[in-house]
């Protein structure tokens, strides 16, 4: 693979504590972090893409920026990588993701848990752990950067 990332592909990085912006990766190469899929609708259950969008537009200036930017052909792109839980970290097993306490999101209850994430800081875009730097994700149009 190429390690640039074309001109024109949509990407995702962070807001970075300086107020910039880095860590890009390819949309193909992101992990989406459970600071993400815990706020979206179960694939398995729902495959409504218009709910996958409005997840995103809550979690908008949250833990997600830029999906608002995107045409609506990215937008499409977007939630359709989003809807595939091989792409979620912990393959979107809740009882994996540990709190910043150190006991797993599976132990406790689960509503608490998606509006913490929605309130939090963003994972880590490659790995899906979590950051101190309260950043958010930031998923951009190519016109953006």
């Amino acid at each position: 693979d190429n390690p640039f990332i074309e001109k024109g592909a949509l990407r995702v990085g962070f807001v970075l504590e300086s107020g910039g912006y880095g860590l890009w990766v390819h949309l193909s190469c992101w992990r989406v972090p459970s600071r993400i899929w815990m706020g979206l609708p179960d694939p398995s259950k729902c495959r409504d893409a218009k709910q996958f969008l409005a997840a995103c537009e809550r979690m908008n200036q949250l833990t997600l920026c830029g999906v608002e930017e995107l045409t609506p052909g990215q937008r499409r792109m977007f939630v359709k990588y989003l809807m595939s839980k091989k792409h979620w970290t912990f393959g979107g097993a809740a009882e994996k993701v540990k709190r910043r306490g150190g006991e797993a999101r599976g132990s406790g209850g689960g509503q608490q848990e998606a509006t913490e994430t929605n309130a939090g800081s963003s994972g880590n875009a490659t790995e899906g752990s979590s950051t101190d730097a309260g950043s958010s994700l930031v998923v951009a149009a190519p016109s953006f950067v």
